[in-house]
């Protein structure tokens, strides 16, 4: 089979758009991909939220377990286990912009021990995310990260 100049300029041609649609397609699957742990970290604090609430809902509890001096929130805690916390819940998928520390989720100072009352309201941060050492990470895309208020609801808030 003998391919014609024209017939060779034409394959060349249909390469060249495909490698365009490629080049459009592959950055906006990246996007959807940052924006689905995204949504995956709102929804790991928004069940440990309910988990919470729930706890709480029956009015024979309340006070906030201790975490045993820890702020980020483990297996061990406490707080996860009187919860009844799935272990999946307790990281992050998202990147962090620092990267080299653990993407965990941490309580607010001050809320162990506590009553619930005193923070059950929509301006109270319960959980945020965090990093093992107890300081608040934002996510890398967006610089922002996810907050667990006291009426059980998440945002991503600017730190």
């Amino acid at each position: 089979m003998k391919f014609t100049r024209t017939d060779l300029f034409a394959i060349l041609a249909a390469f060249a758009f495909l490698g365009l649609l490629c080049a459009m397609v592959l950055p906006a699957l990246g996007t959807a991909s940052r924006c689905c742990n995204t949504k995956r970290c709102t929804n790991n604090l928004k069940q440990i939220g309910t988990a919470m609430i729930m706890y709480f809902s029956d009015g024979s509890e309340t006070i906030m377990p201790n975490n045993e001096g820890s702020r980020h929130l483990e297996m061990s805690d406490s707080m996860v286990q009187l919860f009844e916390i799935d272990a999946t819940l307790l990281s992050c998928p998202v990147k962090r912009q620092c990267p080299q520390y653990e993407s965990v989720y941490i309580t607010q100072e001050g809320i162990a021990g506590n009553s619930i009352d005193d923070f059950e309201n929509p301006d109270s941060r319960i959980a945020m995310d965090g990093d093992e050492y107890g300081q608040t990470q934002v996510h890398a895309t967006g610089l922002k990260m996810n907050v667990l208020f006291g009426d059980g609801h998440v945002e991503s808030v600017a730190p």
